[in-house]
């Protein structure tokens, strides 16, 4: 069990966690056990979207995106476009359009998405362009279609969504990402 620094642009205000401030940046040390903790704090803090650095030690293990009223954890082990988690965290009747901010997925350019439940799986299916040096050579000039499967808790008034697999499927190439499983 490690310490994360959650690294992230705050503006000159207050926070009610222990930080350190630097210029327009701030560090905010969280207990692995306690990162959904902290993070919850924050986006409770938070009035608008906000990107934030998980690091270990000197190396930067993940991310953590709040928008709205959700939070997206991914931790990467190579590459900062496939991560090797991602979970995210919703309001129980939140909007699921948060899922399509993927690293792999280009901003803006989501579209005809489509949501099926069965039992404690979610599958979302959508067109979208990818980014990152593995993925958007292969689909060059196509938005291919995404398809999204996660594993779906409910704790409280929370959705809990970690990602197990990623389907891209273009007009020439398929290309498949197995996730682990990382809860917080």
């Amino acid at each position: 069990m490690g310490n994360y620094q959650l690294v992230f642009e705050w503006p000159k205000k207050r926070l009610p966690l222990k930080y350190r401030r630097e210029w327009d940046l701030v560090r905010v040390k969280a207990k692995e056990d306690k990162l959904l903790e902290t993070l919850i704090k924050i986006s409770q803090e938070s009035e608008s979207n906000l990107e934030i650095s998980i690091v270990k030690g000197k190396r930067n293990v993940g991310e953590a995106r709040i928008r709205e009223d959700s939070i997206m954890v991914a931790f990467y082990r190579d590459s900062p476009y496939i991560p090797e988690s991602v979970t995210f965290y919703i309001p129980a009747d939140g909007n699921l359009d948060v899922v399509t901010e993927l690293p792999f997925i280009q901003s803006g350019t989501v579209e005809d998405l489509r949501e099926r439940r069965v039992r404690k799986n979610v599958e979302i299916t959508f067109r979208a362009e990818v980014r990152g040096v593995e993925l958007s050579p292969r689909f060059e000039g196509e938005k291919p279609e995404v398809t999204l499967k996660f594993s779906e808790e409910k704790h409280g008034g929370w959705e809990e969504l970690c990602l197990e697999e990623v389907r891209i499927k273009g007009e020439k190439e398929e290309v498949r990402l197995q996730m682990k499983e990382r809860k917080l």
